[in-house]
């Protein structure tokens, strides 16, 4: 579970940065892309490495926030990736 976590970490991280460096780097667009990275981050941390099944409305949390920051990170990476891919092509001279 250890080098998963250090794995799960760096990934999370990497790509928390990209998508920080791909809104301008400002730390408003930090500080509104972290509490999605970290709901990530959070669900296997929690659910993953327990033997046991404990059902309570904070579990339900977790995992609806966790889910619903997926579905919110999909859309914001399709987004980042493209115009990337499309400013390789059309150098665009402001950003």
């Amino acid at each position: 579970m250890k080098r998963f976590l250090l794995l799960l970490t760096t990934v999370t991280g990497l790509c928390y940065f990209y998508a920080v460096k791909s809104l301008g780097g400002s730390t408003v667009s930090g500080a509104f892309l972290f509490v999605p990275f970290f709901m990530i981050w959070l669900l296997p941390v929690l659910f993953w490495g327990k033997a046991e099944k404990r059902e309570s409305f904070f579990s339900h949390v977790i995992h609806y926030l966790g889910y619903l920051s997926m579905a919110f990170l999909s859309f914001l990476f399709f987004f980042l990736m493209t115009a990337d891919l499309i400013q390789i092509f059309i150098p665009f001279p402001f950003k």
